[in-house]
């Protein structure tokens, strides 16, 4: 699509130097979220849901939320947070940014689920630092609600992308974005144009004609890079859970 090829020349242009080295790459993804509550004893399954379908290679436990479908992303044996949720979006656009085209060769994370009494198990509040190089790549997830104060902004923006250069950084999402200097002043602006919806629509089209004309060589973006984002995300929780510093090969 035309915002996609806008999208590639202006990280084309970044990685080429246009503003000066890049120096960080960060993804946002500041979200107000409510606390899911607490059970005290297991939840009836849907007499419409096959719960062993539904759970496919997870333990079969008990369900022990208010809610059987998407209050899953918050429990470690069905979901991966909101890093995994929404967080693998921007981390997708930052590697891109960045050129990156491999796992990083390290992860740390830190975080938790603060401000909330509930039964959820994943961060809400979680910072993810990918040590790409020469730039690193990181993602900040931020779920307090509004009125605890939790949300803010980082380069006047709450949720999509920042690439920090020398001279200046790029603001914007899959939608487009604008280019600033470091004082913050406002260079070019990319215009959407209803781009959002259009490049959803491209990317789920290309991904059918594939699936039936079964020519690979035409996917805009292959399996494997889906599975490096998916990768950060779970390098991030990794890093969480385990706590400490532990080799790959552990």
């Amino acid at each position: 699509t035309k915002l996609t090829l806008i999208l590639r020349q202006v990280f084309d242009r970044l990685r080429g130097g246009e503003l000066g080295p890049i120096r960080v790459a960060h993804a946002l993804v500041y979200r107000p979220r409510e606390s899911i509550g607490r059970v005290r004893k297991p939840t009836p399954i849907p007499p419409t849901v096959d719960y062993d379908l539904w759970c496919g290679p997870a333990p079969r436990g008990p369900l022990r939320r208010r809610q059987l479908h998407y209050e899953w992303h918050w429990f470690w044996a069905t979901g991966n947070g909101e890093m995994g949720n929404n967080g693998i979006h921007v981390i997708d656009l930052c590697r891109w940014a960045l050129g990156q085209n491999r796992i990083p060769p390290r992860a740390l994370s830190i975080g938790g689920r603060f401000g909330f009494d509930d039964c959820g198990e994943t961060a809400n509040t979680q910072i993810g630092l990918f040590a790409y190089e020469p730039a690193p790549l990181i993602c900040e997830i931020r779920n307090l609600t509004k009125t605890k104060g939790g949300i803010g902004k980082f380069r006047g923006r709450t949720q999509g992308i920042v690439i920090d250069c020398e001279g200046g950084y790029f603001a914007g999402d899959a939608t487009g974005g604008a280019l600033f200097d470091k004082q913050g002043k406002q260079i070019r602006e990319l215009h959407d144009e209803g781009g959002s919806e259009k490049l959803e629509v491209a990317h789920l089209s290309n991904f059918a004609e594939v699936v039936r004309n079964r020519k690979t060589n035409e996917l805009a973006a292959e399996a494997l890079e889906g599975h490096r984002s998916t990768a950060c995300c779970h390098l991030a929780n990794i890093s969480h859970r385990l706590g400490r510093e532990t080799p790959p090969e552990a």
